[in-house]
């Protein structure tokens, strides 16, 4: 019992530092995670904070509703190809709000893989860098 009191503890302790972590992460970066096949999965406020989406709007739509239409397929190839591959893309990005306005962000989406080197989910985060691309 006294084992288990104590792995509690370190649980506990563990959690707390990563709410913190998170904490500082969502006041600097917009994060979504989405699964193998691109579905979002989850935004935080940041993300939603540019585009002028909720997070309902975007989980439900997807990234089709930020797309500006500016990059090539063979752009979103390329980025597909060396996510499934299980290597980090970072480039910058050029996005669309709800009003239409173009924003550019720079981007980097890390592949999660599972026991077997294969990625389960993807984890994007960004910075609005539309001040920077002029």
């Amino acid at each position: 019992m006294a084992r288990a009191k104590e792995l509690y503890g370190v649980q506990a302790v563990l959690l707390n530092e990563v709410q913190l972590i998170e904490s500082a992460l969502n006041e600097h970066v917009s994060i979504a995670i989405t699964d193998k096949s691109g579905r979002i999965k989850y935004v935080n406020e940041k993300f939603c904070a540019t585009p002028k989406y909720s997070a309902e709007e975007l989980l439900e739509e997807g990234h089709r509703i930020v797309n500006s239409g500016f990059h090539s397929k063979e752009f979103m190839r390329v980025l597909w190809d060396t996510l499934t591959a299980g290597k980090i893309w970072k480039k910058w990005f050029k996005n669309r709000t709800r009003e239409g306005t173009f924003y550019w962000i720079d981007a980097t989406i890390i592949p999660l893989r599972d026991r077997a080197e294969s990625p389960y989910q993807y984890v994007a985060l960004w910075i609005d860098v539309t001040g920077l691309s002029n």
